[in-house]
C-alpha cells in the first residue's frame, strides 16, 4: 500500500502516473460523479466509474474501471481494482480492494486487503 500512495503523491516516479499534482483528479472516459460528491487528490478514476451522492474521496486514491461507489461512502488512501462495488455509507481507509469485490453497506474497513474470497489485514503506513 505505501508504494501506491508514494506513486500518487510523487515520492516515487512512474510512467503510469506522470506529473500528477497533489490535488489533481484524473478521470477516464464515461465517468459519472454526482455534484454532491467531494473528491480531493491525488485521485485517479478509471473508465466507466460511477460516484454517487455525498461520497467523499480523499487521495491518494485509485479507482479502476467500472467501479460503483454508493451514496455516503468514504474512501481514503485506497486502491479499488476493476469492477468493485462499494455499498452505501461504507468507510474504506488504507485498503486495497481486489477486482469484482462487493463491499456491503455500512462496512468500516481500515488497513485491509479484500478480494471476493478473502479479507486480510495489512500493515498501516506509519
Amino acid at each position: 500500500m505505501p508504494l501506491n500512495c508514494d506513486l500518487l503523491i510523487s515520492r516515487t516516479k512512474s510512467a503510469l502516473v506522470e506529473d500528477l499534482s497533489q490535488d489533481e483528479i484524473c478521470c477516464g472516459k464515461d465517468v459519472t460523479i454526482h455534484s454532491t460528491a467531494e473528491l480531493r487528490g491525488p485521485t485517479v478514476i478509471g473508465n466507466g466509474c460511477k460516484i454517487d451522492r455525498r461520497v467523499q474521496v480523499k487521495g491518494p486514491v485509485v479507482i479502476r474501471c467500472d467501479c460503483y461507489v454508493a451514496e455516503g461512502a468514504s474512501i481514503e488512501e485506497a486502491v479499488l481494482w476493476n469492477g468493485v462495488r462499494v455499498g452505501t455509507c461504507v468507510s474504506l481507509k488504507q485498503c486495497i480492494i481486489g477486482s469484482d469485490t462487493e463491499i456491503g453497506s455500512n462496512d468500516q474497513l481500515f488497513g485491509r486487503m479484500v478480494t471476493p474470497e478473502h479479507i486480510a489485514s495489512v500493515q498501516p503506513r506509519t
